[in-house]
């Protein structure tokens, strides 16, 4: 939403993040928390935010986002792929309310998804790893099958990838 939009609306925009971490210098939420001061920064008083920070998957996270909504946020971030169940849940409570879900890979009418180019990354780490190995191959370890870790895309893998 651009100023001028926003001033058109005559009230800014309620908005909420929800950090699955605290806040910190480094690090995922560190980063969300950048995009976040700069939302703020660009759209002033367009906006009115707000995060809460520190809030484990699971139960807890499905209380704090009932509750965000409850209170009259419009639109609400989550930033774990482990919010995505709970999220799921509360908006089909709360129509009115817009969600937008980090890493997640279900939507609703009022949930979407966002994510990160990681497999950019990924890629270029790749091209580099192979020619450095002895065998010519390289591979990654892939701990959680989210989006992040699983994501495919159209470009040939690196890791398949042999000098």
């Amino acid at each position: 939403m651009s100023r001028s939009r926003a001033a058109a609306r005559g009230t800014p925009l309620r908005v909420a993040i929800v950090y699955v971490t605290p806040v910190g210098a480094t690090g995922w939420t560190a980063q969300h928390e950048r995009g976040w001061l700069h939302m703020q920064r660009v759209l002033g008083s367009a906006v009115h935010s707000r995060f809460i920070a520190n809030v484990p998957d699971g139960p807890d996270a499905e209380r704090v986002v009932r509750e965000l909504a409850r209170q009259g946020e419009e639109l609400i971030f989550t930033t774990s792929f482990g919010y995505m169940e709970p999220l799921m849940r509360v908006a089909r409570d709360f129509s009115s309310t817009v969600f937008e879900q980090c890493s997640g890979h279900k939507a609703a009418a009022n949930v979407g998804a966002y994510n990160g180019r990681f497999y950019q990354g990924r890629y270029l780490a790749g091209m580099a790893a192979v020619p450095m190995s002895r065998i010519g191959l390289a591979g990654m370890v892939a701990p959680f099958p989210i989006p992040e870790v699983i994501h495919r895309v159209s470009m040939p893998s690196p890791w398949a990838y042999r000098r």
